[in-house]
């Protein structure tokens, strides 16, 4: 790992995985509200995931546990690591 990629990431990975956990949540009723609040996003950036605006489509094996994790209020950012780590190990993601 060089010493900038975590920042790369952040820009390629993290949108993904937002966008993944955005759309879960909205599957299972959550309002814009609501899915801003627990992941700590304005609405208008939660809004922008579920219209296809920010983060690129991608399956994410996994993310159910993380909305888990979110909904019990224990999501942390060492789990969202190791789904970042995962992406780019499968090379699901280049970075």
């Amino acid at each position: 790992m060089d010493l900038f990629e975590c920042e790369r990431r952040s820009r390629v990975i993290i949108p993904i995985i937002k966008r993944a956990l955005v759309e879960e949540l909205h599957k299972r009723g959550l309002k814009v509200k609501e899915i801003a609040e627990l992941l700590g996003m304005t609405p208008a950036a939660v809004s922008q995931y579920l219209h296809g605006k920010r983060g690129k489509y991608i399956r994410v094996r996994g993310i159910e546990a993380l909305v888990e994790k979110a909904l019990r209020g224990e999501l942390r950012r060492e789990d969202v690591c190791r789904v970042c780590d995962r992406l780019v190990e499968e090379g699901v993601v280049e970075v």
